[in-house]
C-alpha cells in the first residue's frame, strides 16, 4: 500500500482514495472523492485504541444490501412510509476499518446491517463525528419504532373494519401496540398473505445470506413539493392546500414546467399586471373539491410529514382528527361537509395554535352547514332550472345563527332561503353533537360516541332533501334605499352556469387542468387576502369620481340593476349584519374610446400606511395566473395557417363582473359613496387577483373551444380571437351555442365575424399577404398625444409614461423604434416615484425630445411590417471582447483581428461598455463581409450590460445607443437575426487580441469589409 500523506486534519486519505490513487479531501463522515462518485468512504487510524475503548464507541450495525435514510423525506403513497427497504445496486465493499458510514437515502427507513460475528474490527478513539453518528442512529431508530407501530395500528384498525372488530375504536385513539395486539398482528398478516410471511423462528439463521425473510421492493416514492417540506421544517405556521399531497399531482410535480414571473405592461397609459403561469398544476389547487380517495393519500402524506418535523403528542392528536372523520358513519353522504370542516380545522389551528385538533368543534361544523345545505339544494336543482342566460344566478349566505323567513326576505329585498326551511342554533346543534359531559377540550375526537353525531348528520340529511325541493333562486329587484340590518347581504352572482363547466370539462378530459373553475362559480373565488379586519376602514373617493359624480351614480345603480350590488346600506347597518369591512377610493378612468368612463377601485391604498393595508398588498400576483396571446403567438399562427384561413374576434361582456367572490371575501371590496355603502359580489377593477381570476376561466373557455374542433384561440385579457381553417370547421353559431350552454356572456356589438383581414392587439392582420399594420387611427392618436407632449417645454410623469406606453405598443410591428425610445425611458426614470411629489414637472431633455420627434415623423407615414420565420441558424463561431488597457478583438470561424483604441479616446459616456458594443458592431461587419446574409447568427460577449441591452433592442447610455440603431439597421438590410450570449473572459478566444495578445496560430481576417466608419477616429488596426 502507498504511503499515507500528511494532511492539516491529521487524517489519513480515506481508503477508496489510496486503492484509486485519487485525491482526498480528508472530509466527514465522506470524502469529496466518494461523495462524487458513489463509493464507500472509511478511514484507517494510524494509533490503534485500547478494546476496551471500541466497545463503547462502535458504530451500530446495518444489514447488508440496505441503504440508510437521508434526512429529506419522500413521501411514499401509503399511511406510513413503506417499511420494505430498497436494496442498494451493488453490495458495499469490504474493509477492514470500521468506518462511519454516510447516510445515502430515504429509500429505506432500518438502520445499518448485523455485523458477522468475530468480524475483526480496528479500534477507533471517540470523536464529535461518532456522537453526532451515534445521535443520529438513535432518532431513526426513535422513527422507525414510531412508524411500526404506525403501521401495526394501521393494519389492526383495517382488520377490525374489514370483520367487524370490537376494537376498531379504541385503537384509533391511542399509539403503539401490546404484547396481546402483536400476537392478533400475526393473526391478521398470515391470514391476509396466505401463512406466506415466515415467523422469528422460521427465520434463516445464516448469517452471511443476505437475503431478509419478508423483505420486498419500495412502491414507487412520490415527490412531496417542496414549499411543503419547508413549511412543514418551519413550523406549519402557513396554511396550504393538501390537494398538493395527492398522488396525481405528487406524480407530475418533477415534469412540470415552472416559469412564472410578474409582468407589467401598458398600453394607452392603462396598466395592466399579470403572472406567467407558474407550473401546469395550480398550487393553490381547492381543497374542497377532493374525492375521498384523494384526500385519504393527501391525509397519508400530511401525517408522515408532521410525524417527521413535530412532536409525538402533536401527531397523535392530528392522527386523532383524521380518524374521526374517517370513520365517521355518514361520511360518504355527507362528504363534503366533513371535508370542509377538515379544512376549517386546519386553517384554524395555523391562525391560532391553542387550537387542539383532535376534540370535535361543534361550533365550526355548525357553521358550515348553512352553506352546505344551501350547496346541496342548487346541485340537487341545477338540471331542472332553465335561466336565460343574461340572468344572474345567486345564492344567499345565511347569518350565523338568522332564521329565515318570509317577512325577513321581503323587508331585505333579496332572494333568501324558503321559510320552510329548517334552521339550527348553535344551542340546538351542541345538543344534536356532542354530549358536554362526555367531550371535554383536550380530549380525543376518536372516543366518543358515533351516535353523538349521527343525530346531527341525519338532521343535515332533512335539511337538504327539504331545500332540494324548493323552486331555484333568482334575482330580486332592489331598491334604492337604505337596508335594514336584518340579513347578510353577502350572496354569489354569476351568469355561468357551474354545473354545466363541469359537465363540459369532465366530458372533453379537461377536468384535471380546470377543476376549481366550477367550484369557484358555485362558492365564489377567493380574492387572495386572508387578512381578518378589527375595525371598518372608508377611505375618501379621488377627485376624478367626485368630477365624474353622474357617472358614479349610473354606474351604481346599473350594478344594483344587474344584482351584482347589495344595498345602499348606512356603514353601521352593514357592519351589523357583516361584521368590519373596508372600501377603496372610488376613481374614474378613461377608456380608449373617446367619451367612454371605468369605474375603478383604488386598491393599493393606502400607500403610506393606515387603518387597514392596502388590499393589493396582501395579494400576490403570481398565485393568480393565466395564459396570454402575445403578439409573437398571433405571428406564430398566422406564420402556420394554411391559404384560405379566417379569424374572427369577440369581446365577453363586462368580464371582470361576471365572476363571483367568495362571500366571505366580500368584506374587502365593499363600495362606498355618499355616505352609503353597497355590498360587491363580483370581481371589481383594480384588484390585482381580478385579472387572473377571470383569465382563469378565459383560459378554460379556449381549451373547451379547442377541444370542441374551435381554433386556434388566443385571447388577451377579455377579447378572443378564433381562426378557422377552412369555413366548413365551424361557424360563428357554433361558438355561440358553446357560450349558451356554458352561461358564457359575448357582448354582440364587439363581435366581429369570420374574415381574412381581422383586428386585434390594437392591430391591423392581413392573413393572405401575412402583414401587419398600426391602424391609421391609432397612429393618428398617437401622433397627437405626441404633439401635445412635446407643445410644452414641460411634463410629468404620468404624461411621460402615457407616451412611453402608446410607442412601446407601437414597436411590435416599427421595430426600428426600439431604440428610439432610450431617450423617452430615461427621462421618465428621472422622476422621482414618491406618490405625492407624481405630478412634478420637468423640463424635457433633448434627448427624449429628439426620440418624440422622430416618433412623429414615422407615424406620419404607414406603418406596415412583414411577418417571416426566423432565418436559420449559420454555423459560425463569433467572439469579441473589448480593454481598455489596449482595444478590440474579435475572432470569425478561427480568424482574429485586433484594433487599437487610439490616445484620448475616452470621454463622457464613451468608456467600456462602448467598446463592448462596437465590438459587436465590428463583427457584424465582418461576417457581412464575408457573404453572411438571411439566417440567425450567435453573438458571445463576456459583457452582461452589452447582453442585455442588444437583448432589449436599446441602451440607457447614448453612446451606446446610437451604436446599437446602426446594428439593427445593418442587420435588417442583410436580414440577420442577432442572438448574443454569455461567456465567461476566461473561455473567450476573444480576450487575448482585445489585449494585443495575437496567438500565432490563429490566421488573421483577410476578407474585404466595410469597417463602421463612426469608429475609423477611434481606433486603429493591429496587424501580425
Amino acid at each position: 500500500m502507498p504511503p499515507r500523506q500528511t494532511h492539516h486534519t491529521g487524517r489519513p486519505r480515506c481508503d477508496a482514495c489510496v486503492q484509486s490513487h485519487g485525491r482526498c479531501n480528508r472530509a466527514l463522515p465522506a470524502c469529496g472523492s466518494c461523495v462524487k462518485y458513489d463509493r464507500e468512504c472509511s478511514y484507517q487510524e494510524e494509533t490503534p485504541e485500547p478494546q476496551s475503548r471500541q466497545s463503547s464507541i462502535e458504530p451500530a450495525a446495518r444489514t447488508a444490501g440496505m441503504r440508510i435514510p437521508r434526512v429529506t423525506p419522500t413521501i411514499l403513497g401509503s399511511y406510513a412510509p413503506s417499511l420494505t427497504p430498497i436494496p442498494s445496486r451493488a453490495a458495499s465493499p469490504t474493509h477492514d476499518a470500521t468506518a462511519i458510514r454516510r447516510t445515502r437515502s430515504l429509500s429505506s427507513i432500518l438502520g445499518d446491517r448485523t455485523d458477522i460475528p468475530n468480524r475483526k474490527r480496528d479500534e477507533r478513539s471517540p470523536s464529535p463525528t461518532i456522537a453526532n453518528e451515534l445521535a443520529a442512529r438513535t432518532e431513526r431508530l426513535r422513527r422507525l419504532r414510531a412508524q411500526i407501530n404506525i403501521e401495526a395500528s394501521e393494519v389492526l384498525r383495517l382488520d377490525a373494519i374489514l370483520n367487524r372488530h370490537p376494537s376498531a375504536d379504541s385503537q384509533n385513539g391511542r399509539r403503539g401496540t401490546t404484547a396481546a395486539d402483536d400476537r392478533q398482528l400475526e393473526e391478521v398478516l398470515a391470514a391476509s398473505t396466505g401463512g406466506l410471511v415466515p415467523s422469528h423462528a422460521t427465520a434463516s439463521g445464516d448469517t452471511d445470506d443476505s437475503i431478509i425473510p419478508g423483505f420486498q421492493a419500495s412502491g414507487v416514492i412520490l415527490t412531496v413539493p417542496d414549499s411543503i417540506i419547508q413549511n412543514m421544517k418551519k413550523g406549519w405556521h402557513t396554511p396550504f392546500s393538501i390537494a398538493m399531497l395527492r398522488d396525481d399531482y405528487c406524480i407530475a410535480l418533477a415534469s412540470r414546467p415552472r416559469k412564472g414571473r410578474t409582468i407589467a405592461f401598458g398600453d394607452e397609459g392603462d396598466e395592466v399586471t399579470f403572472a406567467a403561469s407558474a407550473e401546469s398544476f395550480d398550487s393553490s389547487l381547492p381543497e374542497d373539491c377532493l374525492t375521498y380517495e384523494e384526500w385519504v393519500q393527501a391525509w397519508r402524506r400530511l401525517l408522515h410529514l408532521i410525524q417527521l418535523y413535530f412532536s409525538e403528542p402533536n401527531a397523535q392528536r392530528w392522527r386523532a382528527h383524521f380518524t374521526f372523520i374517517d370513520t365517521r358513519p355518514n361520511r360518504a353522504k355527507q362528504w363534503k361537509l366533513w371535508l370542509r370542516y377538515d379544512i376549517a380545522v386546519r386553517r384554524a389551528t395555523r391562525s391560532d395554535r391553542r387550537i387542539d385538533p383532535s376534540v370535535f368543534h361543534a361550533s365550526i361544523f355548525h357553521d358550515l352547514i348553512p352553506q352546505y345545505t344551501v350547496d346541496t339544494a342548487l346541485k340537487a336543482t341545477t338540471p331542472s332550472n332553465t335561466f336565460p342566460m343574461t340572468q344572474a344566478r345567486q345564492i344567499h349566505v345565511m347569518p350565523k345563527g338568522h332564521t329565515t323567513g318570509a317577512g325577513a326576505a321581503g323587508a331585505a329585498g333579496t332572494p333568501m332561503l324558503p321559510s320552510h326551511a329548517p334552521n339550527i342554533s348553535k344551542r340546538q346543534a351542541k345538543k344534536f353533537l356532542l354530549n358536554e359531559a362526555e367531550v371535554t377540550p383536550g380530549s380525543f375526537m376518536a372516543n366518543p360516541s358515533a351516535t353523538n353525531t349521527t343525530e346531527l348528520e341525519a338532521h343535515v340529511e332533512i335539511l337538504c332533501a327539504r331545500m332540494a325541493n324548493t323552486p331555484a333562486l333568482c334575482v330580486v329587484p332592489t331598491n334604492t334605499g337604505p337596508k335594514h340590518a336584518d340579513v347578510d347581504p353577502r350572496k354569489i352572482v354569476t351568469p355561468l352556469i357551474p354545473s354545466m363547466w363541469e359537465h363540459v370539462l369532465r366530458s372533453l378530459n379537461l377536468w384535471h387542468q380546470f377543476h376549481d373553475i366550477p367550484v369557484g362559480l358555485s362558492q365564489g373565488f377567493r380574492i387572495g387576502t386572508s387578512a381578518t379586519l378589527q375595525t371598518t376602514s372608508i377611505p375618501p373617493n379621488h377627485k376624478s369620481s367626485i368630477d365624474h359624480a353622474e357617472f358614479v351614480d349610473k354606474a351604481i345603480q346599473k350594478e344594483i340593476q344587474e344584482g351584482r350590488y347589495s344595498g345602499p346600506f348606512t356603514p353601521h347597518d352593514l357592519e351589523a349584519m357583516i361584521g368590519p369591512f373596508r372600501s377603496a377610493p372610488l376613481g374614474v378612468v378613461a377608456k380608449s374610446k373617446p367619451g367612454e368612463f371605468r369605474i375603478v377601485q383604488d386598491f393599493s391604498f393606502p400607500r403610506g400606511g393606515g387603518i387597514h393595508p392596502a388590499l393589493n398588498s396582501e395579494i400576490n400576483a403570481d398565485d393568480f395566473t393565466c395564459d396570454w396571446g402575445f403578439f409573437h403567438d398571433i405571428v406564430a399562427v398566422v406564420l402556420t395557417c394554411p391559404p384560405g384561413t379566417q379569424a374572427a374576434t369577440l369581446d365577453v361582456d363586462a368580464a371582470y363582473r361576471r365572476m363571483p367572490i367568495y362571500p366571505g371575501d366580500q368584506i374587502h371590496t365593499v363600495v362606498a359613496w355618499k355616505d352609503r355603502v353597497w355590498v360587491d359580489h363580483c370581481v371589481p377593477f383594480g384588484a390585482t387577483s381580478s385579472n387572473g381570476i377571470f383569465g382563469r376561466c378565459g383560459d378554460a373557455m379556449a381549451k373547451v373551444a379547442e377541444a370542441r374542433g374551435m381554433g386556434p384561440v388566443r385571447k388577451w385579457v377579455d377579447d378572443f380571437l378564433f381562426f378557422r381553417y377552412t369555413q366548413a370547421q365551424y361557424s360563428m353559431q357554433d361558438i355561440f351555442t358553446l357560450a349558451d350552454q356554458l352561461g358564457w356572456p359575448w357582448k354582440e356589438s364587439k363581435t366581429v365575424p369570420f374574415a381574412e383581414t381581422f383586428t386585434y392587439l390594437g392591430f391591423e392582420w392581413h392573413l393572405p399577404s401575412r402583414t401587419v399594420s398600426i391602424p391609421k387611427a391609432k397612429r393618428d392618436k398617437y401622433m397627437e398625444r405626441t404633439r401635445e407632449w412635446l407643445a410644452k417645454p414641460r411634463a410629468d410623469l404620468a404624461q411621460t409614461e402615457k407616451l412611453v406606453g402608446s410607442l412601446s405598443h407601437c414597436t411590435q410591428v416599427m421595430t426600428n423604434g426600439i431604440p428610439h425610445l432610450a431617450g423617452l425611458i430615461s427621462f421618465s426614470a428621472s422622476f422621482p416615484r414618491t406618490h405625492s411629489v407624481r405630478f412634478r414637472l420637468h423640463i424635457i431633455s433633448v434627448r427624449a425630445r429628439t426620440d418624440a420627434e422622430w416618433w412623429l415623423e414615422q407615424l406620419s407615414n404607414p406603418c406596415t411590417k412583414t411577418l417571416h420565420p426566423r432565418h436559420p441558424p449559420v454555423e459560425m463561431q463569433l467572439f469579441m471582447d473589448a480593454s481598455t488597457s489596449f482595444g478590440i478583438g474579435i475572432m470569425v470561424e478561427g480568424h482574429i483581428a485586433a484594433w487599437r483604441l487610439l490616445p484620448h479616446w475616452r470621454r463622457p459616456g464613451i468608456d467600456i461598455g462602448w467598446a463592448e458594443m462596437a465590438a459587436v458592431e465590428i463583427t457584424l461587419a465582418a461576417i457581412i463581409g464575408r457573404g453572411i446574409q438571411n439566417c440567425t447568427a450567435t453573438f458571445h460577449s463576456d459583457n452582461k450590460g452589452v447582453i442585455f441591452a442588444l437583448q432589449a433592442g436599446r441602451s440607457r447610455n447614448e453612446h451606446q445607443n446610437r451604436i446599437l440603431m446602426r446594428i439593427r439597421e445593418t442587420a435588417a438590410q442583410y436580414n440577420i437575426d442577432i442572438e448574443i450570449t454569455y461567456i465567461k473572459s476566461s473561455e473567450n478566444p476573444a480576450d487575448g487580441p482585445s489585449r494585443g495578445i495575437l496567438p500565432p496560430d490563429m490566421p488573421p481576417i483577410q476578407w474585404p469589409f466595410t469597417f463602421p466608419p463612426d469608429l475609423s477616429q477611434l481606433m486603429t488596426r493591429c496587424m501580425m
